[in-house]
């Protein structure tokens, strides 16, 4: 939930960054890195992917939506884009994109030199969109990197766990970022520059997802649909048809 102090609004959201905020640029790059297909949009609009990298919105437009903008935040390479949309903001996202466009070829850095690379190149972004004219900026943290669905898998199979080095990885980053944007928020005059937590709910809702079914209010254990004992009253209040080894496609094995 944002909340913002009285007499404050906000014309316009603009946001770079990578696939949490890409609304679609990808469709129209010449890039790998595709969600155009499903599963991708399936709890979208009509059901059909849209370049987010998401099932349904992405974080850019759940905030826009909060600060009483828009509900959807329209991707600047989208060919529907309307001259109406840009005054009130686009993304220039795109997936896979970083504040290092020399990710691949940096083998000689090690990790507490690299996260050093990545923040005074984030800090240098920072400035440019302040002479740009920008003065509220918001920066998201790294997530749980070793959480990454594709890592857990590949290094260890079914059990899934993740991978802590690379979390520690992002925790340096974050924990280097954080005082940075405290010392820009403070030397450019004028601007609010505000760094954004990611990686603690986030490890907190895949580390302990029952906890947060239980802050819903509805009840403290999820049954399985199957489970023999299931009573009828436990129907109402929610159940769970997953099952191990499950996907999209029957035809996986």
């Amino acid at each position: 939930m944002v909340k913002l102090p009285e007499n404050i609004t906000f014309p316009a959201v603009i946001l770079f960054g990578d696939s949490i905020v890409d609304q679609g640029n990808n469709n129209n790059l010449s890039t790998l890195m595709k969600c155009d297909f499903p599963p991708y949009g399936k709890d979208f609009m009509g059901g059909k992917p849209t370049g987010r990298f998401s099932n349904g919105k992405t974080p850019a437009d759940f905030l826009a939506e909060e600060l009483g903008i828009k509900e959807y935040v329209p991707a600047y390479l989208d060919p529907n884009l309307q001259t109406k949309d840009l005054p009130t903001g686009v993304s220039f996202a795109s997936g896979a994109t970083g504040y290092d466009p020399q990710t691949p070829k940096r083998l000689q850095y090690d990790i507490d030199a690299y996260t050093d690379l990545l923040v005074n190149s984030a800090s240098s972004v920072i400035q440019e969109l302040y002479k740009l004219g920008a003065r509220r900026i918001g920066v998201f943290g790294a997530p749980p990197l070793g959480c990454m669905p594709s890592q857990r898998t590949l290094s260890w199979g079914l059990s899934r766990q993740c991978l802590e080095g690379h979390n520690q990885a992002a925790q340096l980053f974050n924990e280097k970022l954080s005082p940075q944007l405290d010392y820009l928020n403070k030397s450019l005059a004028q601007s609010r520059v505000v760094y954004i937590d990611i990686y603690s709910p986030l490890l907190d809702i895949i580390e302990n997802p029952q906890k947060h079914v239980e802050e819903l209010g509805i009840k403290e254990l999820l049954p399985a649909y199957l489970d023999p004992t299931l009573q009828n009253q436990d129907l109402t209040s929610g159940v769970n048809f997953a099952s191990g080894g499950a996907g999209y496609d029957p035809l996986n094995i």
